[in-house]
């Protein structure tokens, strides 16, 4: 099982278009399918949604929304097992309750809201959650992982393109 960790207070809308975040999320989502494990067990997803309402809530469209939606839930090769939002606030409410309607009852079913980090160990081992959300992980650092996964040579291969023979 790959576990995805995401936190709306790391971005900065400012300083990182909504493009690029869809950028980012693809290129990353797509590399982490290429682990054989990830292949056959899938994810599970917890996004923090404790940030400022207001910077983020002119990128909740309709049309972000959507393909929000419809990437992950129809586009997405892999296996999504569950979405947990920790700390919801007014913006990811909204946003849940404006694209609820176009949700299948099992994507309903998939969807977890705590208020409290702690409720994630009914979900999780403790030692694959951070120590903000009750675990026993204190430091994990993507920096190599997506150094290493951002070489052009791996994103030509995450696109198809044939390796050169240069």
């Amino acid at each position: 099982m790959h576990y995805l960790y995401s936190s709306l207070d790391n971005w900065i809308p400012e300083e990182f278009p909504v493009i690029e975040v869809k950028r980012m999320a693809a290129i990353v989502t797509l590399q982490s399918i290429r682990d054989p494990m990830t292949q056959v067990n899938g994810f599970k997803a917890i996004l923090n949604c404790k940030s400022n309402p207001i910077r983020h809530l002119r990128h909740c469209t309709p049309q972000n929304l959507y393909l929000l939606y419809h990437g992950c839930q129809n586009c997405l090769p892999a296996r999504i097992h569950s979405y947990h939002l920790v700390n919801p606030s007014i913006t990811s409410k909204i946003c849940i309750e404006i694209m609820k309607h176009f949700f299948t009852e099992e994507l309903k079913r998939k969807i977890h809201i705590h208020s409290s980090p702690e409720e994630l160990l009914n979900f999780f081992p403790a030692d694959i959650l951070p120590t903000e959300y009750g675990g026993k992980l204190e430091d994990f650092d993507l920096t190599d992982w997506l150094k290493e996964v951002m070489q052009p040579e791996m994103l030509a291969n995450l696109c198809g393109r044939p390796k050169s023979l240069s």
